[in-house]
């Protein structure tokens, strides 16, 4: 959207640009919208803090990227602040490079469109200072890009390509994204939020059913859910969101330090395995009480001495 300004020259109107990043909130999930170039952490400082506070509460964030890239460190800021999203999900409908093509690759969901262009490659860089000083940047440079671009980019490229995105550039076509299972068509991901929106969940309570997979779910504050059995819960936690949208879902450990990436049928098989190991358990365990193994013993009875009768003087009857 354009705004016309006050120009010093009369009959000229100067056209604004309003500023590329913005971030919205609204359908219980916020929205981060980066199109065009990443600008300086300097210029988009409120951003970033907004999106800080935005994440404590909302756990769900779209990120739609068109951009071609920019500064690396908004970048970092901006990967920093969405670590505290418990689900995001990247969109690119046009084309998503350098800086962009980052962000959009560490969407816990990635949605493109077929005609989506992607490339990455590795910073460049220009620097002003004497020759020591460009050593040590270069050598500095050389450690944290690779980490960069693994967190980021995980198994979407090759080693053999990530080694020569180091060098030149790799492109992907969003066709190639969704074909190597790495990314869902965008149509394909509206109608999932719609059928999860309307008719697959239905909620009671604090309770949620789910009549795809015809389970019953516990909710928690944290917007994540456990599946509810006849004789036991489920430690396993998962993002609702993600078991009703994604292919892949992630699963919180029981200790909820660690967590697992599992497809859709390797998350229902899971679960299970859990629920039928509960029920061989507890299967054993009626049939030990049925032949008396886990019955108690009898307890010895204490014998308990009786009080002799006291003996009483009768009084002497009258002579």
């Amino acid at each position: 959207m354009t705004k016309p300004a006050k120009s010093n020259s009369p009959g000229v109107a100067v056209i604004q640009q309003t500023k590329p990043f913005r971030l919205e909130e609204s359908d219980g999930i916020a929205r981060l919208f980066l199109h065009g170039k990443f600008e300086s952490v300097e210029d988009n400082t409120k951003l970033v803090s907004d999106l800080h506070d935005i994440s404590k509460k909302f756990n769900i964030i779209e990120v739609w990227v068109s951009s071609d890239g920019g500064y690396v460190t908004i970048l970092t800021e901006i990967i920093e602040a969405l670590r505290n999203f418990k689900t995001v999900v990247t969109i690119c409908n046009s084309s998503a490079s350098s800086a962009g093509a980052m962000i959009w690759s560490l969407g816990d969901i990635r949605v493109v469109s077929p005609f989506s262009q992607l490339m990455w490659h590795r910073e460049s860089y220009g620097y002003y200072g004497k020759t020591n000083q460009h050593e040590d940047v270069l050598e500095s440079q050389k450690k944290v890009f690779p980490i960069l671009m693994e967190y980021c980019v995980g198994d979407i490229l090759t080693q053999e390509e990530k080694d020569k995105a180091m060098y030149t550039e790799i492109h992907k076509s969003g066709k190639e994204m969704i074909e190597s299972g790495f990314a869902i068509e965008y149509q394909d991901y509206q109608q999932r939020v719609h059928e999860a929106d309307h008719g697959r969940f239905s909620q009671i309570g604090i309770m949620y059913y789910d009549n795809l997979r015809q389970v019953t779910m516990m909710s928690t504050p944290d917007g994540m859910v456990s599946i509810v059995g006849a004789i036991d819960t489920s430690p396993y936690r998962a993002s609702f969101y993600d078991i009703g949208v994604a292919d892949n879902i992630r699963v919180e450990l029981p200790n909820h330090d660690d967590m697992m990436i599992l497809s859709a049928e390797e998350y229902c098989d899971m679960e299970q395995k859990y629920f039928d190991d509960v029920s061989e358990k507890y299967k054993k365990l009626e049939e030990e009480v049925k032949k008396g193994g886990t019955t108690r013993k009898p307890t010895k009875k204490r014998a308990v001495k009786k009080a002799a009768p006291r003996k009483t003087t009768k009084a002497p009857k009258e002579a």
